[in-house]
């Protein structure tokens, strides 16, 4: 399956500055991403425990279910997802569509194998503070120790390993690294690293995220 979609994904571990990276590009006007979408990281998830059951990929198998229809499948419904959701009336068929479900990173060989164009922001925060801004925060996390700095700790240690190893895998080419403490030291230089490693041209509208927040035809914050 060829898909010329060119998209960007926008990942990490929660509390790692997704939601900064995801609202400073969807204030750029050649881009549009929305808010969290929670139901890409759950059908990869799927998609995944599927194709690594052998029993699984009998029964699809004889069923005439091969791994490029699920592919098809798969991509058509994510697209799908990023095309209707988050969409402001000055949006167009040139907008460039972005997604930022954090966890999404961790199926980068895959969505790349869905989507070829794709291209991918890392977001790498500090992990201690992570685990701070998740205990203190009581932020809840899938499969996350959320009461103990020592467990989110190692959870945030498993999970980073997972996606910085895949974004080596897809390489440099299509995967992006930033980190958060460099993104709010020096938010114009971290952007126009960004925008050029997207292709897109600079805008200052990146810079005054803030200032569309919420507001007609701005950027959408889930509550």
């Amino acid at each position: 399956m060829e898909n010329d979609n060119p998209l960007i994904w926008i990942g990490g571990v929660p509390r790692s500055g997704t939601t900064l990276m995801r609202v400073a590009l969807d204030a750029h006007p050649d881009i549009q991403c929305g808010a969290e979408t929670r139901v890409i990281p759950r059908m990869l998830s799927v998609h995944a425990a599927m194709e690594r059951s052998d029993s699984e990929t009998t029964y699809l198998e004889a069923a005439g279910l091969t791994n490029d229809t699920l592919d098809s499948a798969l991509a058509a419904y994510i697209l799908t997802v990023l095309t209707r959701h988050g969409v402001r009336s000055t949006s167009g068929p040139s907008h460039l569509l972005c997604n930022k479900d954090p966890f999404t990173l961790r199926s980068m060989q895959r969505l790349l194998r869905l989507f070829p164009h794709s291209r991918f922001v890392l977001m790498i925060r500090d992990g201690r503070a992570v685990a701070d801004s998740i205990v203190s925060g009581h932020v809840t996390i899938r499969g996350f120790d959320v009461e103990t700095h020592r467990g989110a700790l190692a959870d945030w240690n498993r999970a980073m390993s997972t996606m910085f190893s895949q974004c080596m895998t897809v390489t440099v080419e299509r995967c992006l690294p930033v980190y958060y403490e460099q993104l709010v030291l020096e938010p114009r230089e971290q952007l126009q690293r960004v925008l050029r490693f997207l292709g897109v041209a600079w805008n200052d509208a990146v810079l005054r995220h803030e200032t569309v927040i919420d507001q007609p035809d701005g950027v959408f914050l889930s509550k």
